[in-house]
């Protein structure tokens, strides 16, 4: 069987990406984060956290859900975290 990612088309395996929280800050009333991707070690650019602050706000090292739309000059977004390695069973 061939590997997922291989079937997953370049634009769309760049849309949805898995990171980690490596700055976050408040710019002008925006709350946004700088991310590591696990794969290239690059640091993004800043990327707003969508929500509420007061309902989540991200930490060093989280494991976050990115969005990058594919339209030209975009920037991302951060959807929220992803908890790694509980075991709720």
């Amino acid at each position: 069987m061939k590997n997922t990612e291989e079937k997953i088309p370049p634009t769309v395996q760049r849309t949805i990406q898995i990171a980690r929280v490596h700055a976050v800050e408040i710019r002008d009333g925006q709350l946004r984060a700088r991310v590591k991707f696990p794969d290239t070690e690059i640091i993004s650019d800043w990327l707003i956290v969508l929500g509420h602050p007061a309902a989540w706000r991200p930490e060093i090292d989280d494991t976050v859900l990115c969005l990058f739309p594919p339209i030209r000059n975009s920037g991302g977004f951060i959807a929220g975290r992803i908890e790694v390695g509980r075991d709720d069973a």
